[in-house]
């Protein structure tokens, strides 16, 4: 008799716990969507993430960085946090998503640090700090129906006049490798000029994005990395 028994709880624990998985199945099934996050990487790569509930069925897996999911995309006024490193410090960064149809790319900026300025060929974002009229402080972003080596060798040769200008390559998170011109220091290879230039050529298939971001030798560090840290958001639709 007691075996009988035994064999019955034993029976009945096995249902149980079919069901139990079942409902674990169906609840992960029906998680919330995930909400975006950008943390800088030592080397001040970015990886985008998304943030699950804390009782997500994969909670405790990592997630993918944004490099591997390049069709990740941002919703229009979404918000969104992010860290930056600043002279060794962790700072926690606000963005905001926004979306460009007829220039065709998505990204986030630092809307407590920066104003946007929407036109019809260009998005600036304008430190909000600096003059709108006649800013210092700002990244501009413009489309060209050039190819991106064709129009980086005319930005090389505009600013060699005055700068000794640096030509790489950059990896951004989301738009991949693109040409990285840098005019930090004199034809003497001095920092002597007041205003510095950072400048992404990013190709597209009809074309290509510049985004240049324009900043003093006394704030280069700080709005230098906080330019960077943006584009690690740029997409191209």
């Amino acid at each position: 008799m007691n075996g009988s028994n035994n064999l019955m709880m034993k029976r009945m624990n096995k249902s149980l716990t079919l069901i139990l998985l079942a409902m674990a199945l169906l609840l992960s099934a029906c998680g919330e969507k995930p909400v975006f996050g950008v943390s800088t990487n030592e080397d001040n790569s970015i990886s985008i993430t998304a943030d699950r509930p804390a009782d997500s069925a994969d909670s405790a897996e990592p997630v993918a960085s944004a490099a591997a999911e390049s069709d990740m995309a941002l919703q229009p006024g979404e918000h969104f946090e992010g860290t930056i490193v600043l002279e060794g410090m962790e700072e926690t960064v606000h963005y905001e998503a926004i979306r460009n149809d007829v220039l065709g790319f998505e990204m986030g900026y630092d809307y407590e640090n920066f104003v946007r300025h929407s036109e019809a060929d260009r998005e600036r974002f304008i430190s909000v700090w600096d003059n709108p009229d006649n800013p210092e402080i700002y990244l501009e972003i413009t489309r060209s129906s050039d190819d991106a080596e064709t129009t980086a060798m005319s930005i090389v040769e505009t600013l060699s006049g005055q700068y000794n200008v640096y030509r790489g390559e950059y990896t951004l998170e989301r738009a991949g490798v693109c040409i990285d011109i840098n005019a930090e220091v004199d034809k003497e290879g001095l920092m002597s000029i007041w205003e510095l230039q950072m400048i992404y050529v990013i190709p597209a298939n009809d074309g290509c994005f510049v985004a240049w971001g324009h900043y003093t030798m006394e704030s280069a560090d700080g709005w230098g990395a906080r330019f960077r840290n943006m584009m690690h958001t740029f997409a191209v639709i």
